[in-house]
């Protein structure tokens, strides 16, 4: 698990014996992919401004992200990060989770978070490597595993992915990951430690949506839902 969070799930780079050689394997990677590949053949004009993109999703994870924000910060249109933000999902090293909104008046709309489908290049990225026991990313990096390792397990399984959400209010209750499959809601929370687990949703979300299975995830019991 240690691994795949700080590295993690590129076959060179798992198979690498010490950090330097798998940090070697993540640059050759994103040099040869994300900054060469997709530059050239999207024609890219300001490669700058997509690694400055890259770098703001990066310190981002696992947090409600704004378009008008990062257009702000960028110094760019919104429309330009939108595109931007497409180019990436589609060259698979983002993918956006939007929000459940249907029920409830304060439900949060508009924003929407961002995965990296491999933290190994999230973490090079802002050269992050350093352990587990020292760092301030350690929920949002859980968090992401398992949303993007339960999205790969789902779509490989039926061939196509279920639609998936987060959810949150304006006053503070959320659910980290939801999948939408034959009228029901499966709600998982993410916990990376066990004594911080939970056994109920936010009373808000039961009562605004009764057809719902719920799971806190944790660093102990994620597997049962990945395998």
């Amino acid at each position: 698990m240690e691994q795949s969070l700080l590295f993690g799930t590129y076959p060179a780079v798992a198979n690498a014996q010490t950090q330097n050689e798998k940090i070697t394997q993540l640059s050759s990677i994103a040099t040869g992919y994300l900054y060469k590949d997709i530059f050239t053949f999207e024609r890219i004009r300001k490669p700058r401004l997509v690694e400055d993109l890259l770098k703001l999703l990066a310190l981002q994870l696992g947090s409600e992200v704004s378009l008008n924000e990062l257009a702000q910060t960028l110094g760019v249109s919104r429309s330009t990060v939108e595109r931007y933000l497409e180019l990436l999902e589609k060259a698979f090293v983002i993918r956006r989770l939007h929000t459940l909104k249907r029920n409830l008046r304060n439900e949060i709309k508009g924003n929407f978070k961002v995965y990296f489908f491999d933290l190994g290049i999230r973490n090079y990225i802002i050269n992050a490597f350093n352990p587990l026991d020292t760092r301030m990313d350690l929920g949002p990096l859980f968090e992401n595993y398992f949303i993007m390792e339960r999205m790969k397990k789902v779509e490989n399984e039926q061939g196509y992915l279920s639609p998936v959400y987060f959810w949150r209010t304006h006053t503070g209750h959320e659910i980290d990951f939801i999948e939408e499959k034959d009228g029901l809601l499966h709600a998982y929370e993410c916990k990376w430690s066990p004594r911080a687990a939970i056994s109920t949703p936010p009373k808000a979300f039961a009562e605004a949506y009764p057809n719902f299975r719920f799971n806190c995830v944790t660093s102990e019991n994620y597997s049962q839902y990945l395998l």
